[in-house]
């Protein structure tokens, strides 16, 4: 196994362990989307978290990331499927979901405008978008994102109202709302 490779596993493996039932719960309750919904996990992973969120709204859940160890390490889980791509140039057909979820990820994606562009394409009119980020304006962010930097990822982090601006410019209509500490959720719907 290359040094990247064990890196990877091991970030996975904590990563896996940060997403609880509850969590999934929450997100259901955010995207206030009826069951059998379509839903995309933008920057999923290996899926833990869509798998607590198809366990907890009966959504189906594809997990898009454009890292091939994350996708491959996913483990199956029921109502989840994973497919390797790029948020820039999503590989859907257009108005494929109810709803997009961009959970710790957007901050990540090299272009965003692309990607924003994409979620309102495969974004069905009426479906929502919800986008979980923390507020770059607060010193515990900046550190963290800091991190990001030094070890690699790519981080571009947004204050509130700019992510909402940048999702209306599209015909994603919301609004941000704090959650906990310097975290933030933007809920969208594509008009």
């Amino acid at each position: 196994m290359s040094s990247h490779a064990a890196r990877s596993s091991a970030r996975f493996a904590k990563a896996s362990e940060r997403w609880t039932a509850d969590d999934g719960a929450a997100i259901a309750s955010e995207l206030r989307l009826p069951a059998g919904s379509s839903i995309l996990d933008v920057g999923g992973g290996t899926g833990v978290l869509a798998g607590h969120l198809a366990a907890a709204s009966a959504y189906s859940v594809t997990v898009l990331d454009r890292d091939s160890l994350a996708v491959e390490k996913g483990s199956p889980r029921v109502g989840v499927t994973s497919v390797l791509g790029d948020a820039g140039a999503m590989p859907f057909v257009d108005a494929t979901f109810d709803g997009v979820l961009f959970v710790d990820a957007f901050h990540h994606l090299g272009d965003q405008q692309a990607a924003i562009r994409e979620t309102a394409r495969v974004l069905r009119h009426g479906g929502v978008v919800l986008v979980a980020e923390r507020d770059p304006g607060y010193l515990a962010a900046k550190l963290t994102f800091c991190y990001e930097r030094m070890i690699g990822e790519s981080v571009s982090a947004h204050a509130p109202q700019e992510l909402a601006q940048m999702f209306r410019a599209v015909g994603i209509e919301g609004a941000t709302r704090y959650s906990v500490g310097d975290s933030y959720r933007f809920r969208g719907v594509r008009t």
